[in-house]
This record gives C-alpha cells, sequence and structure tokens, in this order.
C-alpha cells in the first residue's frame, strides 16, 4: 500500500508495480510519501476488466498529482486498453501519452528500458545491452519453452525408436520364414 496523506489512511492506493530511486534499500510493508520524502518515479499497473476504467481515470489523475514521473498501463488480454501498452509521462503536472513504437513497444525514460510484448507477455527490453531483462514470468516461458522442446525431441526419438524395432520385427520374421523352408 502507498498512502499518500499524512494522517488520513484512507487516502492509499495500491499500485500493481512502483520504483522509486534514491530512497535506500530496506523492508517495507508501506510506502509513505511523506516518510520516503517523494513518490515513485515509476507506476505500472496491470489493466483488466474491473480496473482498467479506473486505471485510466482516477489513478492516472492520483499519480500525476502527487508527482509519478511516468504512470504505464498494461492489458494482458488486449481487451480493454487500446493498445497492450501504454505509457504516460509526467509533464507540468499533468500526463502526456509516450508514443508506442511501431513494434508496440513503449520507452520508460525513467527505467531507460523498453516495455514491450515478448510472445504474450510483457517483457522489459534493455536497448544499451540489447537483452531482455528476465523476469520471473519470462524465465518460467521460457522454461515451458523448454519443457516443450524437450517433450518434442523425446516424442520424436520414440517414433524413430518404434520404427526401428518395426523393421527388426520384420527382417526377424522374414528370417524365421527362410530358415523353416
Amino acid at each position: 500500500m502507498m498512502y499518500y496523506i499524512k494522517g488520513d489512511p484512507k487516502k492509499s492506493v495500491s499500485p500493481d508495480v512502483f520504483v522509486s530511486f534514491g530512497i535506500g534499500k530496506k523492508l517495507r510493508r508501506t510506502y509513505r510519501l511523506w516518510e520516503e520524502g517523494k513518490p515513485p518515479n515509476f507506476v505500472l499497473e496491470f489493466s483488466s476488466e474491473n480496473t482498467y476504467r479506473r486505471d485510466q481515470n482516477e489513478k492516472k489523475l492520483l499519480y500525476a498529482s502527487i508527482g509519478v514521473k511516468e504512470y504505464f498501463l498494461y492489458d494482458s488480454e488486449r481487451q480493454y486498453l487500446p493498445t497492450p501498452i501504454m505509457g504516460f509521462r509526467l509533464i507540468e503536472g499533468e500526463y502526456v501519452p509516450i508514443p508506442v513504437s511501431s513494434d508496440g513497444s513503449v520507452m520508460s525514460e525513467t527505467l531507460n528500458i523498453e516495455l514491450r510484448l515478448r510472445g504474450k507477455i510483457l517483457g522489459f527490453y534493455d536497448r544499451d545491452s540489447s537483452k531482455w531483462l528476465e523476469t520471473p514470468a519470462v524465465k518460467a516461458a521460457a522454461r515451458a519453452d523448454q519443457e516443450t522442446a524437450r517433450a518434442n525431441r523425446e516424442a520424436e526419438m520414440r517414433k524413430q525408436v518404434e520404427a526401428e524395432a518395426a523393421k527388426l520385427r520384420e527382417e526377424l520374421e522374414r528370417l524365421k520364414a527362410q530358415n523353416t523352408k
């Protein structure tokens, strides 16, 4: 939970993901703006049927009012937002849309990475190193792909072994038939 007005526990929001630079690393159950001394630099919300209207309206206005530099939305179902990934940058107190590249990616200047689709999931691409950041979801998808490939290789090898065994049985039957003559 992120609390943004001291003394009013109802003034809180729960971003799906947020990044705040320069506050030091420590275990936090909550993020209190007045204690941290600054709002997060980056917020990402995962939009759904139940949240997309609030994500695009109330939350967008709230994050702008407290000074979140970049606000991103991701629609994993590709049903609720105009594009699967949307980004906004705070300029003079208001969010301005960040252009979507031809490949569907959106650049976060705050994080210095691109948010882009990697297959069916959201990925984070570092242009400087030309590498994908390995998130848990990306690692899980890669493991699933590896397991599928391994299972396919095993199935193909099984077919080859079975075909060879069938040929050997035929040859054995042929040889038996010759010896009985």
